[in-house]
């Protein structure tokens, strides 16, 4: 896993301790963490690096180079963090459950709605979003705490054209239909009845 921050590239390595830094992606330092594990992922965000690993290790860094531990709420495979709305978020694999920390150092354990092989998480366009190996489930979270399931699959028929999309009560998507008509769907009702503003 490779992220970007403060001037500086930074991968981590599933073998143990090592770290590599480079402030122009090109050449290369190597430089260690506290903790001896597989690290899995990295992410920059609030003015720190934030890794995780297989057991219930987390690292953090502002500069890249000198690492201190933290401890995620449980021993398992995180297996990906993400930076996003004054949080991190860690997400482990193969259960239900996601860590949130406001400062990359203290980890509160939350749920998903479904026990999964849980494997990447990110943020963009005011949520997070989570997905799973193997599998077209996908849960979304504006706040990286309340999770929900994105199940219900739609066909939209305009003028011969059909376009599938995801879509769940309550929840607006915007889409285009040849690349030309904006459509937004405004609500599902409880009998999933599509309706347009």
């Amino acid at each position: 896993s490779v992220a970007y921050g403060n001037g500086v590239w930074i991968a981590v390595s599933t073998n143990y301790s090592s770290v590599a830094y480079s402030t122009d992606g090109i050449n290369w330092s190597t430089s260690t963490t506290p903790t001896s594990t597989s690290w899995e992922a990295v992410c920059y965000g609030n003015g720190k690096f934030v890794a995780v690993s297989i057991a219930d290790k987390a690292v953090y860094s502002t500069d890249g180079i000198n690492w201190t531990a933290s401890t995620l709420p449980s021993s398992g495979s995180w297996y990906s963090v993400c930076s996003g709305n004054g949080k991190y978020i860690a997400i482990r694999y193969n259960t239900n459950i996601v860590a949130y920390s406001t400062d990359g150092i203290t980890w509160t354990e939350t749920t998903l709605p479904s026990r999964n092989s849980w494997r990447s998480v990110c943020y963009g366009n005011d949520k997070f979003v989570a997905t799973v190996s193997g599998s077209n489930e996908v849960a979304i979270s504006t706040d990286g705490i309340n999770w929900t399931i994105i199940t219900d699959e739609k066909t939209l028929k305009t003028d011969g054209t059909i376009q599938t999309f995801n879509a769940i009560q309550g929840v607006k998507v915007d889409f285009e239909i040849n690349g030309e008509t904006d459509i937004t769907t405004s609500n599902l009702d409880s009998n999933n009845r599509l309706y347009f503003s």
